[in-house]
């Protein structure tokens, strides 16, 4: 099923986004990283909270999303993007393992492991706006 579903992909060009989730439920995707747009791969990593993940009560969301990766998840995630190819011209990381406050430490954390650094991304300094 994924081999026609890359094939597809390619040749439109578009972005086959990975989703690192629990992979051994009925509503799980597989996480399979791979370059079908030369311009852009994208991976969003919802945690793997097995036990949230399929937790049925109202707070399904909140639940589902409570995961902090551990500096060896996070290191064998950082391998498989290094090792794309054809790679891409532009990585886009998502981090959606948000309930717990996990996402900005293992984004920090990731982007160490990458040994990636940013600047120039914004004009100036962000400033509270006093809106009343």
């Amino acid at each position: 099923i994924l081999q026609p579903l890359t094939e597809f992909c390619r040749d439109l060009q578009l972005t086959l986004v990975a989703a690192d989730e629990p992979h051994d439920t009925l509503t799980s995707v597989p996480f399979y990283l791979i370059t079908t747009n030369p311009k852009l791969v994208m991976i969003r990593l919802h945690g793997r909270n097995r036990e949230g993940w399929d937790h049925p009560d109202k707070e399904w969301r909140k639940k589902r999303t409570l995961y902090r990766y551990s500096s060896r998840e996070l290191q064998g995630l950082a391998t498989l993007i290094q090792n794309l190819a054809p790679a891409p011209q532009e990585i886009c990381v998502i981090f959606n393992n948000n309930s717990g406050k996990d996402a900005a430490p293992n984004a920090l954390e990731l982007q160490r492991i990458l040994h990636l650094e940013f600047k120039g991304l914004a004009p100036h300094d962000p400033e509270q706006l006093n809106l009343l």
